[in-house]
């Protein structure tokens, strides 16, 4: 008789996936990028720190920049008392009228001055600015400038700031005589500096709806509107603030700097 054969109970499978024992390559990477990471993390950390450690960049030297021409302009400011009188006399600060000018002031080359005025005056006052729009003076104002700028306090300018012009009103009309007068005030530092008075005054009435941060804020946009031409608009003139534009030749060189940005550090340390 046939033994039949014990039936053994059927193992149920557990198909639950282990955990594998053995060495898996991609556990070694992602343990390796891991620790990349933290080492990338670390060291821009060091380097921050050490960012913030190191000391901020310095604002140029203009005085080391421009030498001699700087050393000038500094003298030329602190001797003048007859423009601070007038400044003072308009309500202006002196510091915040001299800023306005003072890179002026440096590019100022009295050798450059005789040679550019001399026929240049002569042509102005014979046939007018479209023969001979020269600048003149420390303060390199040009006729074509002091014809604007009368023509627009006249407009703007209420009684008391008629008085302060220090001449008869100016005359409109473009004649001989006239033109002979603007150069004479042109060419002399009180004449100079009343017209300067002149421009602050017309630009606190053109942009009186203006806010500034700080007089520094103030300084610059009237240094850069004197620089490039109060009408060119406050969000041109703001645009055109920070454009390093400024040299010191007969011809543009670099590097150029920033007007408003000399007159500002001029100004700071006054």
């Amino acid at each position: 008789m046939l033994r039949r054969a014990a039936v053994r109970p059927a193992v149920r499978k557990d198909r639950r996936r282990k955990a594998p024992v053995f060495f898996c390559p991609g556990y070694l990477y992602h343990g390796l990028m891991n620790a990349k990471s933290a080492l990338i993390l670390a060291a821009g950390l060091a380097v921050s720190f050490a960012a913030a450690q190191s000391p901020s960049v310095e604002p140029p030297d203009y005085a080391k920049i421009f030498g001699r021409a700087y050393a000038t302009a500094l003298d030329f400011a602190g001797r003048h008392a007859e423009a601070d009188e007038i400044f003072r006399a308009w309500g202006i600060p002196t510091d915040f009228a001299w800023a306005i000018v003072f890179p002026e002031l440096i590019r100022y080359s009295a050798l450059a001055d005789a040679i550019e005025t001399g026929n240049l005056k002569v042509l102005y006052v014979q046939f007018g600015r479209g023969y001979g729009d020269f600048s003149v003076g420390h303060f390199q104002m040009k006729p074509s400038f002091a014809e604007t700028l009368e023509r627009d306090f006249l407009r703007l300018a209420d009684e008391n700031d008629r008085t302060r012009i220090g001449d008869a009103p100016f005359a409109r009309a473009d004649t001989v005589e006239n033109r002979q007068a603007r150069a004479r005030r042109l060419t002399d530092v009180a004449g100079q500096a009343r017209y300067l008075a002149m421009f602050v005054r017309v630009l606190d009435k053109l942009y009186f709806r203006e806010t500034w941060t700080d007089d520094a804020d103030k300084l610059r946009f009237y240094a850069t509107a004197y620089n490039i031409g109060y009408k060119r608009g406050a969000a041109q003139i703001r645009k055109l603030a920070a454009i390093p534009r400024f040299h010191t030749g007969l011809i543009i060189t670099k590097p150029a700097y920033s007007y408003a940005a000399i007159a500002a550090d001029f100004f700071g340390k006054r």
